[in-house]
């Protein structure tokens, strides 16, 4: 084990990479989630506006809202994707470095 430490180490980083790689794409996924649920909410807003179920001061109050919510979450989904794909490129360039 001793002399095959490097070996050892790689495929320890390796792992590391990829559970990286994993809890990203679970962050993502969980953004994108979160995003979508904002435009259904959104259409429901504009249904119910339509039924004339809101006041108009109501209606862009919450309007606003979602829209704050959603700039607040896409921030940190483009830097999740980001470091997504520089994580990748990175484990590419091992790839090709042990070739």
């Amino acid at each position: 084990m001793l002399s095959n430490s490097d070996i050892i180490l790689g495929k320890v980083a390796e792992t590391s990479d990829k559970a990286s790689l994993n809890s990203l794409d679970t962050q993502i996924r969980g953004l994108e989630n979160t995003l979508q649920n904002y435009e259904r909410r959104r259409s429901n807003i504009l249904k119910a506006t339509e039924l004339g179920d809101f006041e108009q001061d109501e209606i862009l109050d919450r309007l606003n809202n979602i829209k704050r919510l959603r700039c607040e979450n896409e921030i940190p989904l483009n830097d999740l994707m980001k470091t997504r794909d520089y994580l990748t490129s990175l484990a590419n360039a091992k790839v090709k470095l042990g070739e």
